[in-house]
């Protein structure tokens, strides 16, 4: 009994180790030299960027408008999610390159390690779920839209937060729910297509 409780403790150190071993590759991967390669910032990032540095600072956006759910911007209505996040990175370390790129690679990193537990739940295999995680931590992809402060990112995260949130809460019957549903209008929040899906 004890090398079978032995084996199995060590099986899940292994699936953890693995499981960190991917989570270090997809940060590296998604912040080494996050603030010169692309080499510069996009328009959109400019204006995500600044808007954060607004909001952080005065709580408006670059209109003027008080917390809007939706930044005018250039006239085609931003979502709000990554503005909202990205402005809480500005407030801490100030506005850059890096920091305005550092939440789009903090939520790809997220998304590494959300879509591991949710493969290992809908497969019932922990190998699925690492496979899943090495997948899309080396995805060129998703390294792209991580890399840069780009809306998708930030929806692919939340609506998959959102199913493993729902998939556990149909089995606990309890109160994951309501983050489960919080998580999925976040994802409606950050992208046009979330809607659609």
């Amino acid at each position: 009994m004890e090398v079978l409780l032995f084996t199995f403790m060590n099986m899940k150190n292994k699936i953890g180790v693995c499981l960190l071993v991917i989570v270090f590759l997809a940060s590296f991967l998604r912040i080494y030299k996050l603030d010169s390669i692309p080499a510069a910032l996009n328009w959109d990032e400019v204006d995500a960027g600044y808007n954060a540095y607004t909001i952080a600072n005065w709580g408006r956006d670059e209109w003027g408008k008080f917390l809007p759910l939706v930044f005018t911007s250039f006239g085609d209505d931003k979502h709000p999610v990554h503005i909202y996040l990205t402005a809480v990175i500005v407030k801490l370390f100030g506005l850059s390159d890096f920091t305005t790129r550092m939440s789009g690679a903090i939520v790809g990193i997220l998304s590494v390690i959300v879509i591991f537990f949710l493969a290992r739940r809908l497969f019932k295999s922990d190998l699925v779920g690492l496979l899943s995680a090495l997948f899309l931590a080396v995805s060129p992809y998703h390294l792209h839209f991580s890399r840069g402060l780009w809306e998708t990112n930030f929806a692919l995260l939340f609506f998959m937060l959102g199913l493993l949130l729902f998939f556990r809460a149909l089995e606990k019957k309890n109160w994951l729910i309501n983050l489960s549903f919080f998580s999925f209008g976040l994802s409606i929040l950050s992208y046009h297509s979330s809607k659609i899906v």
